[in-house]
């Protein structure tokens, strides 16, 4: 079994370097991005890890956890969006900043 995994442009160019390889997986999966709420509380559970507190991210009526989903919700549609992967990097950019501000 071979499992190729990827963003769509860049398995769509692999597929085009050989004509038959697209033929050798014929099976597609596709996975929808996460729900602005679920990246969010990626970025809390990580911040939590570092014992970070963001309390405008533990409250959805807040206009700072508005900013925030507004902002994921346009990321999410570039074709690099990594769900989780993109909430992990900001959570340690943002705790580099909490660190060097203490």
């Amino acid at each position: 079994m071979v499992i190729l995994a990827g963003y769509d442009q860049e398995i769509n160019e692999l597929m085009a370097v050989n004509p038959g390889l697209s033929s050798r997986f014929p099976e597609e999966v596709q996975f929808e991005n996460m729900s602005t709420d679920h990246c969010i509380q990626i970025l809390r559970d990580q911040l939590g890890r570092q014992e970070i507190v963001s309390p405008e991210l533990e409250q959805p009526t807040s206009s700072e956890y508005h900013q925030v989903a507004s902002l994921l919700s346009s990321l999410s549609r570039l074709s690099s969006w990594g769900n989780a992967r993109d909430m992990i990097t900001l959570a340690q950019k943002m705790t580099r900043l909490a660190m060097n501000e203490a």
